[in-house]
């Protein structure tokens, strides 16, 4: 059985960077699209200190090293990473099938 794995990236953007970002993120989804299914970029609702959360989705990623190369690229090449209040996260999850074998979960 195939599990989807799904790449999940956060960082913070200072609320006078957030319009000047929005069209470098998107720059960077792009550079994502290519290894995934589906982008999307998110916000946390509100700020927090004048700094807002921001994360890219990349979902049913086929290869997440390849995506992670091109996406981190994109985001120093596009500027992005120069307005960034906060490094870039990365976390990888996976789907949980309905009929897994907990004991095989490693």
């Amino acid at each position: 059985m195939s599990v989807s794995s799904h790449l999940y990236v956060y960082y913070k953007l200072a609320d006078g960077d957030q319009a000047a970002a929005r069209l470098l993120a998107f720059q960077v989804l792009d550079a994502g699209k290519p290894w995934c299914d589906r982008t999307a970029l998110q916000r946390r609702p509100g700020l927090r200190d004048g700094v807002s959360t921001w994360m890219e989705t990349y979902e049913n990623v086929w290869d997440i090293g390849a995506l992670e190369h091109a996406i981190n690229a994109a985001a120093i090449s596009s500027g992005l990473s120069a307005r960034l209040a906060s490094p870039r996260h990365a976390e990888i999850f996976e789907d949980i099938p309905v009929s897994l074998d907990f004991g095989s979960i490693e």
